[in-house]
């Protein structure tokens, strides 16, 4: 969800700026022959392009460490009681279908127990941190999308010629 975020938002800078690009006159009064060039759309769609490889590198990297992150936390509740247990394991469910919604106040009602170790302890508070965050940017992830459908539509009657 992320990366369509990320993505979104370096489409529309990207198109922005290509669609901003004026050509200079020709001051010649010999005809103008096209230089091998791109067209601005067709620039910003390469520029686009490679931003986009370089942040599905970032988003696959934090989708790792988060991973990693609800993995940790699941491993460090194994020898849990029942309850608590059971409420780990619907946390770690939840971010990982990105409810993050149902998982924070169990989150909360986790690290509210008096009974966790320090481990456990210092491993909710990433996810804690993570899971509000989400929430924080649901809003400007909803209308980011909607921007980005936006773009998506410009894009498609722009001339790419090159």
């Amino acid at each position: 969800h992320r990366f369509t975020i990320t993505l979104s938002a370096v489409l529309i800078a990207s198109l922005m700026a290509g669609c901003g690009a004026q050509e200079e006159p020709a001051t010649s009064t010999t005809p103008a022959v096209a230089p091998e060039t791109k067209s601005a759309p067709a620039a910003a769609v390469e520029q686009v392009t490679q931003q986009v490889e370089k942040t599905a590198t970032v988003v696959t990297e934090v989708v790792e460490t988060a991973k990693d992150e609800l993995d940790r936390l699941l491993a460090a509740f194994q020898n849990a009681d029942a309850s608590t247990l059971g409420n780990v394991q619907k946390v770690v469910a939840s971010v990982r279908e990105a409810n993050y919604s149902d998982a924070l106040p169990l989150l909360q009602q986790l690290a509210g127990n008096i009974d966790l170790t320090p481990e456990q302890k210092a491993l909710l508070q990433p996810v804690i941190d993570m899971v509000t965050q989400k929430l924080g940017t649901a809003a400007v992830d909803e209308a980011v999308e909607d921007q980005a459908e936006a773009v998506s539509d410009l894009k498609k009657s722009l001339p790419l010629g090159n």
